[in-house]
C-alpha cells in the first residue's frame, strides 16, 4: 500500500506567512492544498514545497494593508512528486470573467467570487492518487445554509461526480452537522476526527472563537485516511494534515 501526506489549509492571504511558510517547512508534506493563496506568493511557497502544479483564481481581494487595491486570490496545490494530470474547474460563477469582492466595514463580502477546483493526479509509490481542493460559497452564518450554497452545492456535487475516485479538501465555510456539509457527509466520507469541535483559530479570526468544522477532508472508498490531525498557530483556519493510502 502505497501512502502520502496531505496538508490542507486556508491561509488567509499574505496575513500568516510569517507562520504558514515555516509550519509547511517543518511538516515537509507530499501534497500542499492551500486556499485564499494570493497569486503572487506562489513563489515563496515554491520555495519551500516544491513546485506549483496548478492554480486557479476565484476572485480579486481587497489588499491587506499595508497593500493598496485588490490582489487576484485562489486555490493551488504544489507537491514534489511526478504529476499526470491537473484540471482547474470554475464550478459556481463565471468562468470568463474574475469577480472584484466587495467588503462591508465588518470586513464580510457583499458579493461572491467565482467557485473553483483545483484537482491533480499525483503519482507516488507506484500508485495514482487523485487530489482536489476548493474553497466554497461562504454565507454570514456558519451553521444556517442559504439558497446560493445550495445552488453551488449542487455544481460542485455535479463536478465531483465526473471525477471519480477523490481526495476532496478544502475550506467549506459551512460548518458540521449543517445541511451543506452534511450533503456532502453523505456521499463522502468525513475523515475530520470526531473530536475536534472546530477549524477556526481563535487567536487568529477575526470573529474569534467559532466552534465550527468547517475545513474538510473527504474521500471515496478507494482511499484510506488516516493520522488526520489539525493544527493551530498558522492561520485563521487550522491546518488538516493526513496520511492518504491507496491500496
Amino acid at each position: 500500500m502505497s501512502s502520502l501526506k496531505l496538508i490542507s489549509l486556508n491561509i488567509e492571504r499574505s496575513k500568516h506567512l510569517d507562520l504558514v511558510l515555516p509550519f509547511l517547512e517543518r511538516e515537509k508534506a507530499d501534497v500542499v492544498c492551500l486556499q485564499e493563496v494570493l497569486h503572487r506568493d506562489v513563489p515563496r511557497f515554491e520555495s519551500v514545497v516544491g513546485p506549483c502544479v496548478a492554480f486557479q483564481i476565484d476572485d480579486e481581494h481587497p489588499a491587506d494593508w499595508p497593500d493598496e487595491g485588490v490582489l487576484p486570490e485562489g486555490n493551488a496545490m504544489w507537491t514534489t512528486h511526478t504529476v499526470h494530470t491537473t484540471s482547474t474547474i470554475v464550478y459556481a460563477g463565471n468562468p470568463s470573467a474574475v469577480p472584484v469582492v466587495v467588503l462591508d466595514e465588518r470586513g464580510s463580502p457583499l458579493n461572491f467570487g467565482n467557485r473553483t477546483l483545483v484537482v491533480a493526479d499525483i503519482a507516488k509509490g507506484g500508485q495514482l492518487f487523485r487530489i482536489a481542493t476548493t474553497h466554497f460559497t461562504w454565507t454570514p452564518v456558519g451553521h444556517q445554509a442559504e439558497d446560493i450554497q445550495r445552488k453551488d452545492l449542487k455544481a460542485l456535487m455535479h463536478t465531483l461526480d465526473s471525477l471519480g475516485e477523490l481526495v476532496l479538501t478544502g475550506d467549506f465555510n459551512t460548518a458540521r452537522g449543517s445541511e451543506i456539509f452534511d450533503a456532502i457527509a453523505e456521499k463522502y466520507k468525513d475523515n475530520i476526527p470526531q473530536e475536534y469541535t472546530t477549524t477556526i483559530d481563535k487567536n487568529l479570526h477575526r470573529a474569534g472563537d467559532l466552534q465550527y468544522v468547517v475545513d474538510g477532508l473527504f474521500s471515496t472508498p478507494a482511499y484510506t485516511v488516516s493520522d488526520v490531525r489539525l493544527v493551530d498557530g498558522v492561520s485563521d483556519h487550522m491546518a488538516v494534515v493526513a496520511t492518504v493510502s491507496k491500496s
